[in-house]
């Protein structure tokens, strides 16, 4: 007796929890287990948020007993409840409660208007095949879409590759251009001073012959005078002269060959031998003049032996030798005058400066670039600068990616400035595939009385690049909806459809 009475208990308990499921309207399937009765009391369960023990009864019969509405899941009774539609054919779907027999047929199985008000047809097999085509649709777009991002990707690490190849060798050429630039300026300075050095001596061995010659009338120990103070000051000049020539031998850097620096060298070593003989031979000349010289107290006397002294020779190894030596470094090394020299330099060095400027501005342009966020994997790097367009009522748009967006008037052509690109501004974290879905253009034209203008560029996947919508809805903020590859998910999209 006591099996037959267990055997019935359990029995009851199986029909009423089997019970329970079945009137379980706007449950998924996935769920009926939170609505299983009580082990041990077979008739009652507990509200989903645990709030309350109550009878099965309780659920579905249109009054709200649980606070989180889950006891009336095929009614309207909870205001913060939900139901759910089975759909069969097509894709399950949940909506709120206040919806269920409203009159209104939300599900296409027609399951959340079962009170009489209206009759709902069952279209989900009709809505399912739609839908699914319109899936397969999106799943070819999104696939050219992937190709096309792979092929953007493709294309912005072979760009970034050859940019840090063009910046290496730009980085060594400039580096070149410098030492050439230093090695040609230090050339100029030395034939500045060459020719400085020539043009002093010039003018003092003609000031020399003029002051000691040109006068016939001055008595002879005038003319001698004048001489010996001419010859000092042209010995001060020399001595200057092999100064910095002394200088020259001791400073210069010997693992450059300078050809005009060594000739300059070899012939001040040469001079520097032959200096001495050079100096007493113009003591000599003086003090034989002084010799020739007979002063006499009266004029004609002093006219006499004016006309006797005889002229002082200048000696092929004096101020004409040292000029000479000057002058024909350049000629017997280069076969150049320092003028020619110093011409060639000047040329060579704006050359190089010019190139070095170019290589310079070159250089940082590339690091900027380098620098720059051009998405996850670079793939907006070959879109940089591409335009699109899009012509609406009397105005053409147009977006150049990454770079400025512009209004164009159809009918006078002019242009407005809607702003420059500053930055991806999408949702989500840098380095996210949100955050690269929208761009920020800002710092535009001022509009009359309003704001700066500028743009928000909102990008969704597509096969190609395009500018299809613009919208204004604050006053000179506009808003550019485009598709493009750059923002097509790279992952293969998995399309869920309860049947």
């Amino acid at each position: 007796m006591r099996t037959l009475a267990g055997i019935a208990v359990i029995t009851l308990v199986c029909v009423a929890h089997v019970s329970a499921e079945r009137q379980i309207r706007g449950v998924p399937s996935s769920k009926l287990s939170l609505y299983k009765p009580l082990a041990d009391s077979p008739n009652f369960w507990i509200c989903l948020d645990g709030s309350k023990k109550l009878p099965i009864s309780t659920i579905n019969d249109d009054y709200c007993d649980c606070p989180d509405g889950s006891d009336e899941p095929g009614t309207s009774a909870c205001p913060n409840g939900s139901f759910y539609c089975e759909n069969v054919g097509h894709m399950g779907r949940t909506i709120r409660s206040s919806r269920v027999n409203d009159g209104v047929c939300d599900c296409c199985d027609g399951s959340d208007e079962m009170s009489g008000l209206i009759q709902c047809e069952n279209t989900c097999a009709e809505v399912g095949e739609q839908w699914r085509k319109q899936q397969a649709e999106i799943a070819k777009l999104q696939k050219i879409g992937r190709d096309a991002k792979n092929k953007l990707i493709d294309l912005g690490n072979k760009r970034r590759q050859e940019q840090r190849v063009e910046l290496a060798t730009l980085t060594r050429e400039v580096e070149a251009l410098q030492d050439a630039v230093a090695t040609l300026r230090t050339e100029k300075e030395h034939l500045e001073n060459t020719k400085k050095l020539q043009e002093v001596s010039e003018g003092d061995a003609t000031k020399s012959s003029s002051c000691s010659c040109s006068t016939t009338s001055l008595s002879a120990a005038h003319k001698l005078s004048v001489l010996k103070d001419d010859v000092s000051l042209l010995q001060g000049h020399v001595e200057t002269l092999l100064s910095i020539l002394d200088d020259l031998k001791r400073d210069h850097n010997q693992n450059y060959h300078d050809l005009a620096v060594k000739a300059a060298i070899s012939g001040y070593d040469e001079f520097l031998s032959d200096w001495g003989t050079i100096t007493e031979n113009i003591e000599a000349d003086l003090a034989k003049a002084e010799e020739d010289v007979v002063l006499d107290t009266t004029d004609e006397t002093m006219e006499e032996k004016e006309a006797e002294v005889p002229p002082v020779e200048q000696s092929s190894s004096g101020s004409g030798g040292i000029l000479g030596k000057v002058s024909n470094f350049f000629h017997r090394n280069t076969g150049k005058s320092v003028e020619q020299e110093l011409s060639q330099v000047n040329s060579k060095l704006d050359e190089k400066e010019s190139k070095l400027t170019e290589s310079e501005t070159r250089m940082n342009e590339l690091q900027h670039d380098l620098d720059r966020d051009y998405g996850k994997s670079n793939e907006w790097l070959s879109l940089k600068g591409q335009c699109v367009q899009l012509d609406e009522g009397e105005y053409t748009y147009e977006l150049c990616i990454m770079d400025k967006a512009e209004q164009r008037s159809r009918t006078s052509g002019q242009t407005s400035n809607l702003g420059q690109f500053a930055d991806f501004v999408g949702s989500g974290e840098n380095g996210e595939d949100a955050y690269y879905a929208e761009q920020k253009y800002d710092r535009g034209s001022r509009c009359w009385n309003g704001p700066e203008r500028s743009v928000r560029a909102i990008f969704e996947c597509g096969a190609k690049t395009e500018l299809y919508e613009v919208s204004e809805p604050a006053k000179c903020e506009y808003v550019y909806r485009l598709r493009s590859p750059a923002v097509c998910p790279l992952e293969t999209v998995t399309i869920k459809d309860e049947l």
